[in-house]
């Protein structure tokens, strides 16, 4: 409990410092027309900053907001395309099956060292609007409470020394309202790129 609680205050004074953080150039929020009316050919992924999920000792996590101070790189299919900061991205895709990563742009030594990047295999389809959140989860003393991932199993898909899981999350419930809330920093149409469809 005392090693988490540590691991907890490190990272809260990076953030409060700022010294962890080498934060990429703030970009203003996109006027509401700059994103044009999706049509009905292709696909619209939004993508914004989740929660950071921390053991607390009792089972359970401390919950904190991502949407302040941190930056994440967004990679479809392995290839960068934008990165997110405190407003949302918004991504054109043709139809088809993407994998989905965001990498937390986090100077921590510890951090740095024991994470993972977890891919997020979306399909979309015509006219589909999907709200992705990117996430972070401490997944050592209480990997198997987190999505089905235990002990050996958690191990063996990330490594015996990852600690640390940058992840993505769809949030039918939420995701609409957090994007209008947080704004659009930027818009990409990529449904025309050759990033490749599984």
């Amino acid at each position: 409990m005392i090693r988490n609680l540590r691991t907890v205050l490190t990272i809260l004074l990076c953030l409060a410092l700022s010294g962890c953080v080498a934060r990429l150039p703030e970009r203003p929020n996109l006027a509401p027309d700059a994103i044009p009316e999706l049509d009905g050919r292709n696909a619209r992924v939004f993508l914004f900053m989740g929660t950071n999920f921390m053991p607390n000792g009792f089972g359970g996590y401390y919950e904190f907001s991502l949407a302040k101070g941190i930056d994440s790189h967004v990679y479809i299919d392995d290839q960068s395309v934008s990165y997110i900061s405190e407003a949302a991205i918004a991504v054109d895709l043709a139809p088809g099956t993407y994998l989905i990563n965001h990498k937390l742009n986090f100077q921590l030594e510890e951090y740095d060292k024991s994470r993972a990047s977890v891919p997020y295999k979306l399909t979309v389809g015509p006219g589909d609007t999907v709200f992705l959140k990117a996430n972070i989860k401490d997944t050592s003393s209480q990997a198997s409470a987190w999505l089905g991932f235990g002990g050996a199993i958690g191990g063996a898909i990330y490594g015996a020394n990852v600690k640390y899981a940058d992840y993505l999350e769809e949030d039918k419930e939420n995701g609409s309202k957090v994007v209008s809330e947080v704004g659009v920093a930027n818009y990409s149409n990529l449904s025309s790129k050759k990033i490749s469809s599984l």
